[in-house]
Parts: structure tokens; C-alpha cells; sequence
């Protein structure tokens, strides 16, 4: 019999990284409670329910971004899966249909159109983690509006000390290059 896997990879450390704080924070409460300390103990208290607090509600935001992340993943690898794959996962993810609603529409069990559809994600997942296109047009978007900011701190610099006017044609080149980079 296969045991089922509940927790991704990354889950299962944030919880054992959870419960290592715990432990420590539990005995680092006792400590200065047999030293009389109680402002420190009940410090150590409020840190672990805030610890606490920030692991329930992180975990559910992880679970909230693995869903929002495959539409965003459909635009990098939707043509690799199969034709209706690819449209279960726009069914549900994009014009937000139901389980139930896409089996009806595709004559099948919904059974069969939520095992398609995990099998679709784990697919998106595996090819993202494999060739890591989506991850690399984050990051690119990210450098390039830091290439931006950059680019108005020289700016504004330059208005306020020099007032060079190569400086501000560079700057603008810089912002025009880096909006052109943004959009294609």
C-alpha cells in the first residue's frame, strides 16, 4: 500500500524548522522561568505564537500561490501538455469552472478531470524546475525595474548637483532600453 505525500518538500522543512523553534523556544521559557524571569518567559511565549501564527498562515498562502502560479506557468508551458490538459487547466484556472462543471462539459467523471489536472500541475511543476524559464523571467523583470530605479536615482543626482546634459540623455536611453526589454 503507498503512503500518501502530504507535504511538498519545502513544507516539510518550514514545519521541522517550526518545530525546532518550538522546542527551543519551550525550553528557553523554562529556563528563565526557574530563574524567576517571567517578562523574559512570557516573551518567549508571545515569539512562539507569533512563530506559530506566521507558519499557519504562511502555509496557507503557499498553498493559495501554488494555484495562482499556474496560469503564469500555462503561458511559459501550456503547448508541451496535451490538448486536454491544456484545457482543463484553462477551464479551471482561467474561466474558473468547477470540477464538476468541466466533467459535465467533457462528458467525463470529475475524478477524471481533477486526476488530469494534477497530473497537468505536477507537469507544469517538473518542467518549471527543470528548465526554469518562468523563475529566470521573474528575475529579469526584477533587474530590470532595479536598472529603472537605478536610472531615476542617477537622474536625480544629476538635477540636483551637475545637471549634465549626456548624463540625462543616458538616463533616458537607459529608461527607454530598459521599457523596451519589459514589454518584448
Amino acid at each position: 500500500m503507498k503512503r500518501k505525500v502530504i507535504a511538498t518538500f519545502s513544507d516539510r522543512n518550514f514545519y521541522f524548522t517550526l518545530q525546532i523553534v518550538s522546542i527551543l523556544s519551550n525550553k528557553i521559557k523554562k529556563y528563565f522561568l526557574l530563574l524567576n524571569d517571567l517578562t523574559l518567559s512570557l516573551s518567549f511565549s508571545i515569539i512562539l505564537l507569533a512563530v506559530k501564527n506566521i507558519y499557519f498562515t504562511l502555509k496557507g498562502e503557499i498553498a493559495v500561490a501554488k494555484n495562482l502560479d499556474i496560469p503564469f506557468l500555462i503561458d511559459f508551458y501550456g503547448e508541451m501538455l496535451t490538448q486536454k490538459q491544456h484545457d482543463f487547466l484553462i477551464y479551471y484556472y482561467e474561466e474558473d469552472l468547477s470540477l464538476s462543471e468541466i466533467a459535465e462539459n467533457e462528458g467525463i467523471t470529475r475524478q477524471g478531470v481533477r486526476d488530469s489536472i494534477k497530473r497537468a500541475e505536477a507537469q507544469l511543476f517538473d518542467m518549471e524546475e527543470r528548465l526554469g524559464f518562468a523563475k529566470r523571467f521573474t528575475e529579469m523583470n526584477k533587474s530590470i525595474d532595479e536598472i529603472i530605479n537605478c536610472a531615476e536615482i542617477i537622474n536625480e543626482y544629476n538635477l540636483n548637483h551637475s545637471l549634465s546634459m549626456e548624463i540625462n540623455d543616458s538616463v533616458a536611453r537607459i529608461k527607454t532600453l530598459a521599457s523596451f526589454l519589459k514589454e518584448g
